[in-house]
């Protein structure tokens, strides 16, 4: 009897899983083209706040090092937003979120890690392990950046990045 009791107990936990959909996050990538649509449609190519002029710049690579496995390292992004006056980003900008954008598919991430910035005029944004994608293909790059000041959320894109091969 109390092996019937727990073959029941356990399909019932089984059962309750929720199985994601087809266009849930799984493992950092969305395959969801209209999620992707909003997200290009609301990206810009320079934002202007208070009369100055942002960009994004984007540095996509997959190592192949001898060292690494024979595929390959997964990819690593590392964003620049750029201040175009060449004077310093203000303190209250954060880069939070990367979307990297291939086809219908699109690597969600937050920025971690260390990432040097060259130029008091960029901050960087650095994220790892990503998908497998390339190396020599091109993808389109939106970041997305906080305001903590005013409490405002931007996106910015960066179009047709090269994903390099480190070897």
């Amino acid at each position: 009897m109390f092996r019937y009791v727990l073959i029941i107990l356990f399909s019932l936990i089984i059962s309750s899983c929720v199985v994601p959909e087809e266009n849930e996050y799984e493992s950092g990538i969305y395959y969801d083209p209209e999620f992707i649509g909003e997200l290009r449609e609301n990206a810009l190519d320079t934002l202007t706040i208070d009369g100055t002029q942002y960009i994004l710049e984007a540095y996509l690579w997959r190592d192949f090092m001898p060292a690494c496995p024979p595929d390959g390292q997964p990819l690593i992004a590392v964003n620049y937003l750029v201040n175009l006056d060449s004077v310093a980003v203000p303190d209250r900008f954060d880069l939070i979120l990367q979307y990297v954008i291939m086809e219908d598919s699109v690597w969600v991430t937050e920025y971690g890690g260390t990432a040097y910035s060259p130029a008091v005029y960029k901050i960087a944004g650095k994220s790892t392990n990503g998908p497998k994608w390339g190396p020599l293909i091109t993808v389109d790059v939106i970041a997305r950046m906080k305001d903590s000041e005013t409490q405002t959320d931007y996106l910015l894109k960066c179009d047709s990045v090269l994903i390099i091969r480190t070897d």
